[in-house]
């Protein structure tokens, strides 16, 4: 009896693995074989660029000599404690210290390469064939080890020998200890200490500059550098761009690519002077709540939540920001939301999920076009819920069902005819990098549903 157990035992065992592995082999030929190429668009990034030396959190708090006593102090130390411990990502602006942590970082980084929000959507959007201009600084290097020397840099004279804004990327994982404390979530910290782009670059000639390309898309990120800076150092420069984007809303779209913010100030700023005039918006689960929260709460609330709540957030954010479109993507799935002024949702979305994939185990950027996916090897695919709950009708979708099809889309029954759709994303539990995945997605959908 207990042979014939264990027979049936190793039978459906052997049936799950094959079943979990055949999902994950049809979801990679559905996002393989996705045929739909992206219309060639002009595309304008803006403003932010750096060189992301990337770090694993636990190396980083043994070379700076932390314990788990400065969990609760005001110091460089406390920061990045929290930060481990509650698995939250943000953007700090350091001065003390910064530059010994620069130092101390160099030396056991793990990799070092091109970041910023404007650099990084660029470079994607160039290797999935968009017509490029970037008005941030480039250093001759990236420009023609990535770029291939290949997109139009604007001004000129932002084409340099180095960039000099640093970004200390502190990564950490589910599951990490460092002297007793365990990290909760896989998530990341950056630090820096920006000058150049703190003067957002290129804002200055920004009108003169889209009225001389005519593109057919703005978008504009990195506001998050901003946090904590006295308000006057970001009043004029929002001010400013607020009257740009008035006067060039019906003439192209604009994308605002959202970031981790921990300013209250800063983002009411934005909610109230940049946010109405932007067409698009994309962010990931933990910018969601931070802004939901934001507009409808008045405070920075940050709490994890399951996809039929983030499912249900996206939705009232879309409609109290009145956007024509927002992408949503998190570690389990990618959410497109938009009306009949964007191309059809499917064929970006899929497209986007395959590029997650694709760019997550590369270890630094490259200027590869990144073609198929093609090893399953370790991949996943897993929601968090059996039942997904569609709002606002409260339809109900099936796990199994969104996983074998790779997508499931829906009609909001609003004014601007909006269309949703979901899909599974496939899952690499241990990815080379995280850095700049949301940037990858975004700009990739982004250049896809550009009519």
């Amino acid at each position: 009896m207990k042979i014939i157990f264990q027979i049936l035992l190793a039978i459906s065992l052997a049936w799950f693995w094959l079943s979990a592995e055949d999902r994950v082999t049809r979801a990679l030929r559905i996002l393989n074989n996705n045929t739909d190429k992206p219309l060639r668009k002009k595309i304008l990034f803006a403003f932010s660029s750096d060189e992301d030396i990337q770090v694993q959190a636990i190396t980083l708090l043994r070379e700076l000599e932390c314990s788990k006593e400065d969990r609760n102090k005001k110091n460089i130390c406390g920061s990045i404690l929290f930060h481990f411990e509650n698995g939250l990502g943000s953007e700090l602006h350091v001065t003390e210290g910064f530059d010994n942590i620069v130092q101390i970082s160099k030396r056991i980084s793990t990799s070092k390469d091109l970041g910023g929000n404007a650099a990084q959507m660029a470079l994607r959007a160039f290797k999935e064939g968009g017509d490029v201009y970037l008005s941030a600084i480039m250093s001759n290097h990236y420009y023609e080890n990535l770029f291939n020397s290949s997109i139009s840099i604007i001004p000129q004279s932002f084409l340099r020998e180095e960039i000099r804004d640093v970004h200390i990327v502190i990564n950490f994982d589910e599951g990490d200890i460092y002297d007793t404390i365990i990290c909760q979530h896989t998530n990341r910290l950056y630090l820096q200490n920006d000058q150049d782009n703190m003067k957002f670059p290129g804002l200055e000639n920004l009108e003169a500059n889209i009225n001389s390309i005519n593109p057919d898309l703005l978008v504009i990120g990195g506001f998050q550098l901003m946090n904590q800076k006295p308000k006057k150092e970001y009043q004029e420069i929002i001010l400013k761009l607020e009257q740009i984007l008035i006067e060039q809303k019906n003439k192209l779209k604009i994308h605002f690519e959202m970031g981790a913010f921990n300013d209250e100030n800063l983002l009411l700023y934005l909610i109230e002077h940049i946010f109405p005039h932007v067409h698009s918006t994309g962010m990931n689960e933990q910018e969601l709540q931070l802004l939901y929260n934001f507009i409808t709460k008045k405070q920075l609330e940050q709490q994890q939540i399951d996809t039929n709540q983030q499912l249900k957030l996206i939705i009232k954010l879309f409609k109290e920001l009145s956007l024509e479109r927002v992408h949503f993507h998190s570690q389990t799935i990618q959410m497109i939301c938009s009306n009949h002024n964007w191309r059809e949702i499917k064929p970006a979305l899929h497209r986007s999920i395959l590029v997650g994939l694709i760019q997550a185990m590369k270890s630094f950027n490259d200027n590869q076009i990144d073609d198929k996916y093609l090893n399953v090897t370790h991949l996943q695919m897993a929601l968090e819920e059996e039942d997904l709950i569609l709002y606002p009708s409260d339809t109900v979708l099936k796990q199994d069902y969104l996983i074998q099809e790779m997508n499931f889309c829906w009609h909001l029954q609003d004014q601007l005819q909006h269309q949703c759709c979901l899909a599974p994303v496939v899952i690499n539990p241990h990815p080379m990098r995280t850095c700049g995945l949301g940037d990858n997605i975004g700009s990739t959908s982004l250049l896809y549903q550009l009519k």
